[in-house]
């Protein structure tokens, strides 16, 4: 009824309405996306350097995560939500903050640049998300894609590998972790847990690595709720 009285201009307005009113009433107030400058400080070094007006720093930005940082805003503004729920988990709007990630990191998944040095971690923390939203196959499917991007991505093995746990898969749960350890022998989280899935000493050999200095591509301080 509606499309016989306004016509599709008419249509599109009222959808423009109702989303716009869906998206306020849940809390999802335009001044809330950008993160503020205490929250810009809790995100990696390079959110700080996509939302400054500075194009000295842009330019470093450019060059350090390369095409990827014309929209790693997006993956900013999904930490930032992320911190946001894991501050206050029981506050009114925090299932809202997990919503508003997702959206970013799928963003981020589906406008996701060749090569970018950022893939592993942003499927580690759309998985960490779909975790916290109980969306159980997806997590995985992350966490998976994360360290088929990044195998030395040691918080994607314990993610994945505590997920089999809870779903009684202790077998998998350390298999997995076994195979963390092969790519981050110095890790304390693996080690932990596969002394827990009853792994045995000596910890797995470690992978025989080619000498290649890498750039290190963590995307977080340790100072970051989402990203400790």
């Amino acid at each position: 009824m509606i499309g016989v009285f306004l016509g599709q201009a008419g249509k599109k307005i009222v959808l423009a309405f109702l989303v716009i009113f869906a998206w306020s009433s849940t809390g999802w107030a335009v001044k809330e996306y950008k993160p503020s400058p205490q929250e810009i400080k809790q995100l990696p070094q390079f959110c700080a350097w996509k939302f400054s007006g500075d194009p000295g720093l842009k330019r470093r930005g450019l060059k350090v995560l390369g095409e990827q940082f014309k929209n790693v805003h997006h993956l900013c503004t999904g930490l930032n939500f992320l911190n946001r729920y894991y501050r206050n988990m029981s506050a009114p709007d925090a299932k809202s903050n997990l919503a508003r990630a997702l959206l970013d990191f799928n963003y981020m998944v589906d406008h996701m640049f060749p090569n970018s040095r950022l893939a592993g971690h942003i499927h580690l923390y759309r998985g960490i998300t779909h975790d916290l939203m109980k969306h159980d196959l997806a997590a995985v499917e992350d966490y998976r894609k994360a360290i088929a991007y990044k195998p030395n991505l040691s918080k994607a093995y314990a993610r994945l590998a505590d997920y089999y746990k809870k779903h009684g898969q202790k077998a998998v749960a350390l298999k997995v972790v076994t195979e963390g350890l092969r790519h981050v022998p110095n890790s304390n989280a693996l080690k932990r847990r596969y002394l827990a899935l009853g792994g045995k000493r000596p910890f797995p050999r470690p992978v025989k690595r080619t000498k290649k200095k890498e750039r290190s591509t963590k995307p977080a301080s340790k100072s970051s709720p989402a990203l400790s």
